[in-house]
């Protein structure tokens, strides 16, 4: 009986440590960089929170680091405002402007390797596993 409990003991321990060890050597570099998502709004009242959600929601279950950046591109609807009364609670930064034109300056300032354009103008289905395949 005594045998019995000591194997199942030392087994579960062994196949801990070996869990642990394949997170250690399979875990990313600690210090890479967040990956940048630059999500261009026009009149989207409709489905900016759930994009926003969803993205901030996915990257906590990855347990992926993420900075958000939101352009509201003149929306004559409530975009602007949800947006707004999102930023308070969630972790990002919002910017209006009122064409896309002005957005570019501020990408060649911020654009780099880790930076995904996200363009929520179009009808297009949106789906937050392009973003964190």
């Amino acid at each position: 009986m005594l045998e019995s409990l000591l194997l199942i003991v030392g087994t579960y321990c062994s196949c801990a440590l070996a869990v642990h060890a394949a997170y250690l050597l399979n875990r990313k570099d600690a210090k890479s960089r967040p990956r940048h998502l630059v999500l261009i709004t026009h009149n989207q009242q409709h489905r900016v929170e759930w994009v926003l959600r969803s993205l901030i929601l996915l990257c906590w279950l990855k347990g992926k680091a993420i900075r958000l950046t939101v352009f509201d591109c003149g929306s004559t609807d409530d975009t602007a405002a949800i947006v707004r009364r999102l930023a308070v609670r969630l972790p990002f930064s919002f910017h209006i402007v009122r064409s896309e034109k002005e957005i570019e300056p501020w990408l060649d300032r911020h654009f780099d390797a880790e930076t995904v354009i996200l363009h929520l103008r179009h009808n297009e289905e949106f789906s937050p596993l392009l973003v964190f395949p």
